[in-house]
């Protein structure tokens, strides 16, 4: 529990100096709370734990790259943040259980695949080049959302509550990040938006780490 107290602090250390506006120390400060998470996911011998800590550290170094300006870092950063969704699903379909999935479950899975196919469709005119990588980029959210989703039903409810969570305020932060970017419209002051994308998305990797390494945990005090 530790490890999520510092990971907190970290995150809202970061969140204040994106709301001064102090880029230049983000460096340091923005992957410092996935980097703090995939220790604390590593420490626990068990393979869900290790491939989100894998995921993780994938994290972090997305958070790294996307401080950069311009299309190639912005393009990298998709890229380990699609690595890092990847290695969140192995987790997610890892960690096994008895499925016995609540019949809400299918229901609220098809509205994210609405949300995000019209998110898609919104964005598409004026995303240009960007377009096709930002609707290849949603399918692996989405589908990382679905899957953390479907662990209600098959883990203990409050770990699986936690995971489920973390995966729709991903797509939250994702989908205000999207709109900052390419939708002309978008109201937000822009120091504003990055309060907010990089809120939700600190809040989303901690309910995340926190469902899954919890119950990784309970199952090897158990055997």
């Amino acid at each position: 529990m530790l490890a999520i107290v510092a990971a907190l602090l970290a995150a809202v250390l970061d969140v204040a100096l994106a709301a001064l506006g102090w880029d230049g120390a983000r460096v340091l400060t923005k992957p410092l709370p996935a980097l703090i998470l995939a220790g604390y996911a590593y420490a626990v011998p068990r393979r869900g734990s290790r491939l989100l800590a894998g995921g993780l550290v994938l994290a972090a170094l997305g958070d790294e790259v996307l401080l950069r300006p311009g299309s190639v870092p912005f393009l990298a950063g998709m890229l380990a943040f699609v690595g890092m969704h990847v290695s969140y699903i192995a987790a997610y379909w890892s960690i096994g259980g008895e499925r016995r999935t609540p019949p809400a479950i299918p229901f609220i899975g098809t509205l994210y695949l609405v949300a995000v196919m019209a998110v898609n469709w919104m964005l598409y005119r004026d995303a240009g080049a960007f377009a096709i990588p930002l609707l290849a980029y949603s399918i692996v959210l989405v589908t990382m959302a679905i899957c953390a989703l479907d662990t209600i039903g098959r883990i203990p409810f409050w770990f699986a509550l936690a995971i489920a969570a973390g995966g729709a305020v991903f797509m939250l932060s994702d989908t205000t990040l999207a709109f900052e970017m390419f939708y002309p419209s978008f109201s937000l002051d822009p120091r504003v938006a990055e309060v907010l994308i990089v809120g939700t998305y600190f809040a989303a990797q901690l309910k995340i780490a926190w469902g899954l390494v919890s119950y990784e945990r309970s199952r090897l005090t158990a055997s």
